[in-house]
């Protein structure tokens, strides 16, 4: 019947676990990794908030990031910071982007179909 309470969990005994919700990790198993691990580029390079604070100028031309500066653009392939002019839009469908991002120059021509047009 609706309403009827569960069982009462006998003493020593882990509590239910409820539906839908990840099994309890055993007495001395690793943790399970962090869902807000640190992503990868295509790559392999991390991408971190902490390496776009520290980027201040283009990796290519050396033009300054900031306020009156140029805009910051992560390469989705390298995971380093370009300005607008050392970086192009396209996609890379064999890692599986088919919307256009952001690539600087280099990995550009490298990875993008677009490239080779």
């Amino acid at each position: 019947p609706k309403g009827t309470p569960p069982p009462p969990v006998p003493k020593g005994a882990p509590p239910p676990v409820p539906k839908g919700a990840p099994p309890p990790i055993p007495k001395g198993a690793p943790p399970p990794p962090k869902d807000d691990a640190t992503p990868l580029s295509p790559k392999g390079n991390p991408i971190s908030p902490r390496s776009e604070e520290k980027a201040k100028a283009c990796e290519t031309c050396g033009s300054k990031f900031g306020i009156l500066g140029s805009a910051k653009i992560h390469c989705k392939n390298c995971s380093k910071f370009y300005c607008k002019k050392c970086s192009k839009k396209g996609t890379n469908p064999s890692a599986g982007i088919t919307k256009p991002i952001y690539f600087c120059n280099n990995c550009f021509a490298e990875v993008c179909p677009e490239a080779q047009k």
